[in-house]
């Protein structure tokens, strides 16, 4: 599965931060359908500074200070308030861990071998 990352950050030290979603629009669209529902009226009274009023609570920086930010800063302040957004309530922690469980290239070994004694039995 291909991933569209939402920011990247890369630091001196050369260490990248990441938050992967999905690259396929369809699997965006059902993630979003199902940990962030709406109805109908809500889709036509959208907030467009809604996501830099997040980004002012939680900087406690003004709106011209978050302009004049570098670009990776502002990207980490960005990326850091949507993810405290997402960990308030229990949709968005299960959405946190989707994200995250749908992004791990590596095997869960011990998983495995749990799946594999529990056939056994």
């Amino acid at each position: 599965m291909e991933f569209l990352y939402f920011a990247v950050v890369e630091y001196d030290f050369g260490k990248k931060l990441r938050i992967p979603l999905p690259s396929d629009p369809k699997v965006c669209a059902a993630l979003a359908a199902k940990y962030c529902p709406q109805e109908k009226w809500e889709g036509e009274f959208t907030e467009d500074l809604f996501e830099l009023k997040r980004m002012v609570r939680y900087s406690k920086l003004n709106f011209l200070e978050l302009y004049n930010l570098p670009l990776s800063v502002f990207l980490l302040i960005r990326r850091d308030s949507w993810i405290g957004l997402m960990k308030e309530t229990e949709n968005g922690r299960e959405l946190l861990a989707t994200i995250w469980r749908l992004s791990q290239t590596e095997p869960d070994l011990e998983a495995i071998r749990k799946f594999k004694n529990r056939e056994r039995r």
